[in-house]
């Protein structure tokens, strides 16, 4: 797509209007991090600067932001990357001549960034990892609340950010997990039931009964599907396997609310808890059905929100960095020096995202801040994320904006 600008530079000789040049700004190249802004050079020996404003509103651009100033005749680029992801911006350039009136150009709009809104609340999301598939539990923060519209879950797809299909819209879910193959999908819906879907037709192949009601999901290459007993205060863990289509009741093991993944390395189950007070992070063997603890980190205040790289084998909770043997390799700090919370890490291990920041995850270095809000991220693959900002203008009703920014070629 290529918009264009046509700039009169009008200069006075002998009394009358004389045409001197015309400027073309080409706004081109838009991505999912920026937009690109050129025009040709400016000839004229009167004019001083061209400046570039930008503004959210289509009246008196010129008294919005300065986000460029041209002073040289080869200056003819300017590629936007502070503008709001999503957010449609006006532009127009100002011509400040050394004698005479001050020129304006034409007005153009643009919006970098791929974005999309719907009118349903999303809890969780995850990303295919053999398909250009993106699944969200159409549920809010308390999955028993009630949404007009229904539930389950949709299906969006990762390059145009379009719903394609929603399924099971009358039941209510709190926790989505993909199989090690990627071929099933299990949804859990905070009773004792399992929903399996088949995610090369996106239909629902089987439900399985538990003895106990699951909260939160994770399926180990054992074939067996680990659960957290619905808390509300502490939980226990529950096994399925698949294999045999049977419950597996574990020794007791207790702990207290929050979230937990699986090393699929050893199948190994790694908890931390969400308590005000002191809040624990584990390593759980599931050898033999049997659940012991192999190593525990505590600190105060945890979260609930636990993060597994498989790749490299790193834990990212609340706002640290641990190895697998709970030893804390760092702290995410803002660029204000704010301790922040990790939503999500790359596939690769490189890369970990917060509320406002990307980071390397070797140094925790903030390496760009993220220019739009969000309250739920995941990266799509080691170059892109998906970012969605929920909003509810009245009771029972939801906005959701979703945004994909690639932050590397």
């Amino acid at each position: 797509m290529i918009l264009t600008i046509i700039f009169s530079i009008i200069s006075c000789k002998e009394g009358e209007l004389e045409l001197k040049n015309i400027v073309k700004i080409k706004l081109h190249d838009k991505t999912d991090s920026n937009l690109t802004i050129s025009w040709n050079k400016v000839i004229n020996q009167n004019i001083e600067s061209l400046q570039l404003f930008r503004s959210e509103s289509s009246d008196a651009i010129s008294g919005g932001k300065l986000v460029k100033v041209i002073k040289g005749q080869l200056d003819t680029l300017y590629i936007d990357s502070t503008a709001t992801l999503g957010t449609k911006y006006y532009y127009q350039l100002v011509a400040k001549p050394i004698t005479g009136e001050t020129l304006f150009s034409n007005v153009i709009d643009a919006q970098f960034g791929l974005s999309n809104k719907f009118l349903f609340p999303i809890s969780k999301l995850m990303a295919d990892p053999k398909r250009n598939h993106i699944y969200a539990l159409v549920t809010i923060g308390d999955y028993r609340d009630n949404i007009a519209g229904g539930y389950g879950l949709v299906v969006i797809d990762s390059k145009t950010l379009q719903v394609t299909n929603r399924i099971l819209s009358d039941h209510r879910f709190s926790d989505l997990t993909i199989d090690p193959g990627g071929d099933f999908m299990y949804l859990a819906n905070g009773g004792r039931s399992i929903f399996k879907i088949d995610l090369s037709t996106l239909t629902h192949v089987m439900t399985f009964d538990l003895t106990n009601n699951a909260s939160k999901l994770e399926i180990g290459t054992n074939g067996k599907i680990y659960y957290l007993v619905n808390p509300p205060i502490s939980s226990s863990f529950g096994i399925f396997d698949l294999n045999s289509n049977q419950n597996i009741t574990p020794n007791p093991f207790f702990v207290s609310s929050g979230d937990f993944e699986l090393d699929l390395s050893t199948n190994n189950i790694i908890h931390g808890e969400s308590n005000i007070s002191t809040s624990c992070l584990r390593n759980i063997s599931t050898a033999n059905n049997s659940l012991l603890q192999l190593s525990l980190a505590c600190i105060n205040d945890g979260k609930d929100l636990l993060t597994l790289n498989q790749k490299k084998h790193l834990l990212f909770w609340k706002s640290a960095v641990y190895n697998i043997d709970m030893i804390k390799l760092g702290t995410f700090y803002s660029k204000e020096k704010f301790e922040e919370n990790v939503l999500h890490a790359s596939p690769n291990g490189e890369w970990a995202i917060g509320w406002r920041n990307l980071f390397q995850t070797s140094n925790q270095v903030v390496v760009k801040t993220i220019p739009t809000y969000y309250d739920k991220a995941i990266f799509l693959n080691d170059q892109q994320l998906i970012l969605v900002r929920n909003t509810q203008p009245e009771y029972l009703k939801f906005e959701t904006y979703i945004f994909k920014y690639t932050f590397q070629k």
